[in-house]
């Protein structure tokens, strides 16, 4: 169960970062939101997929020219 949990989230992820990809921010943001929420909700903040997602968001903020408090 924990194993396809994690599938399904990691497609989230993929999914925001091929929009990040395309330029298409605010739907990326929103698959990567929803990804790290899930990697936090499922595995602790602390597992490394979670950190990773947060790293991933952090990155598209940047790219963006955004906060995450925007």
């Amino acid at each position: 169960y924990e194993a396809d949990n994690a599938m399904r989230i990691d497609a989230e992820r993929e999914l925001g970062l091929c929009l990040q990809a395309l330029g298409r921010y605010d739907e990326a943001e929103a698959h990567l939101k929803t990804a790290c929420d899930a990697f936090t909700a499922h595995f602790e903040a602390e597992d490394e997929r979670s950190i990773a997602c947060q790293e991933q968001l952090a990155a598209l903020y940047e790219e963006w020219g955004r906060s995450s408090d925007d």
